[in-house]
């Protein structure tokens, strides 16, 4: 349609919406969130401005819309428009910001990132798992891990969605790396590493993390051997949360426990 000079109006935007549809991460076609989506999948940042552009006058301001014409924004590169349309809104919710910050980590873009982190602070905003667990992914995939760590102890409620941010970054920076040679079943890599953060011990130093006292020793047992890298994440966990994780395999008394049912 662009070679041809077609202009972008309701009955163009009708017509390819069937076409966009056919991305896989598409789920609503007629939704404008959708729109944003598939131009920032297409990567064209003029057909981007011309959508948002029509799109703003042909309905009333959203706080949706524009966050996701900032993701969009965000997605192609185009940091600068991205905090522009966020700046422009007359309200911004928490989802504004994070998706501003969300697109400052994918651009690599710190200096701004820290200048919104900033900016929150002095207005004395509530930091939310959700919202502190955007910052703790931003500064970490952007170099600054210890900053990384700071804000990941000041997250209240603690939960596997900024545990898994941390995680992930120290993965990034050369710490802890999933070894799923210890998963031994024949599946996708994305099953293997599901797999290997559901073993009982992980999830058994995690309820001992949440439902403690900060830098509580805990004691975790099992009655069958712990795996290497069950072995590797402990060590990267404990360092992490300075408590002194020891995770033990006592066979026999796991025998007698379940006496019963060897008889």
């Amino acid at each position: 349609m662009r070679s041809e000079g077609v202009l972008m109006d309701p009955v163009t935007i009708v017509s390819i919406l069937p076409i966009c549809a056919q991305l896989d991460d598409i789920l609503n076609g007629m939704s404008i969130h959708s729109i944003s989506s598939i131009v920032a999948q297409l990567g064209d940042s003029r057909s981007g401005k011309s959508v948002h552009g029509f799109v703003r006058g042909w309905i009333l301001k959203d706080v949706i819309f524009e966050n996701s014409v900032v993701d969009m924004y965000s997605k192609l590169g185009d940091v600068s428009s991205a905090r522009a349309v966020l700046e422009a809104l007359p309200v911004k919710d928490m989802v504004s910001w994070n998706t501003l910050i969300t697109g400052y980590t994918q651009n690599g873009a710190l200096r701004q990132g820290m200048w919104v982190h900033g900016l929150l602070v002095k207005s004395s905003l509530y930091l939310d798992i959700f919202f502190g667990t955007c910052l703790i992914d931003m500064y970490g995939k952007c170099g600054k891990l210890d900053d990384a760590m700071s804000l990941f102890y000041e997250v209240p409620k603690m939960t596997s969605v900024p545990w898994n941010a941390i995680i992930s970054c120290h993965g990034i920076h050369g710490c802890y790396v999933p070894d799923y040679s210890f998963v031994l079943q024949d599946v996708e890599e994305d099953e293997e590493e599901h797999i290997l953060m559901s073993h009982s011990e992980r999830l058994a130093i995690a309820f001992g993390i949440i439902s403690t006292p900060p830098k509580t020793p805990i004691r975790i047992f099992k009655n069958l051997s712990v795996c290497g890298d069950c072995h590797n994440a402990t060590k990267y966990i404990s360092s992490i949360t300075e408590r002194d994780h020891r995770t033990g395999f006592q066979p026999f008394s796991s025998f007698q426990r379940w006496g019963l049912l060897l008889r």
